[in-house]
């Protein structure tokens, strides 16, 4: 099943509450926002080579002792030699979202609501509008092309990091 089915089998109150359930800090009237947006898009009609995957993962960065889980979205799909490895999809178009297949693992371990939830986490995590995710990407580009045309403005962690130290004393 692509997104764009499963997106419009629910109404925006109950992808709400799957939201709620799985993250702090949510913003009913900006999901509102993003999720009409969604609804208004024609998926493209691009071959996708990812799909989507959502699904528990532990959380031993943040919570080494307790192992906590999250609520994880990831592209999932071949890279350059042919293995199957996980992608950042946060900022794809809209369109080519709504066009992705949702993993079949997914379905198999979560109900529909929690995989709306995990992706519309992920689909925002740069902003509830493409308008506002392209603005991010953009800034992003050129700070990478800045990075490849003046190098010598980097600056080295260690040195940076002992400073930062250096002035909490």
């Amino acid at each position: 099943m692509k997104l764009y089915e499963l997106l419009h089998k629910y109404y925006n109150k109950d992808i709400l509450k799957a939201l709620h359930d799985n993250y702090d800090d949510i913003s009913d009237d900006a999901y509102i926002s993003a999720l009409d947006e969604l609804r208004r898009l024609t998926p493209t009609t691009e071959k996708q080579n990812l799909k989507i995957r959502v699904e528990f993962q532990k959380d031993n960065f943040l919570d080494e002792d307790n192992n906590k889980e999250y609520l994880d979205c990831d592209g999932i799909g071949p890279n350059e030699k042919g293995e199957i490895i996980r992608w950042g999809l946060e900022f794809d178009r809209w369109e080519d979202w709504l066009a992705k297949k949702i993993d079949e693992e997914s379905f198999k371990k979560l109900d529909d609501l929690t995989i709306l939830a995990g992706i519309m986490w992920e689909l925002t995590y740069n902003g509830y509008s493409q308008e506002e995710v392209k603005e991010r990407a953009d800034d992003l580009n050129s700070r990478i092309t800045e990075i490849k045309e003046h190098p010598e403005n980097l600056k080295n962690w260690d040195e940076v990091k002992k400073k930062l130290e250096d002035e909490e004393k």
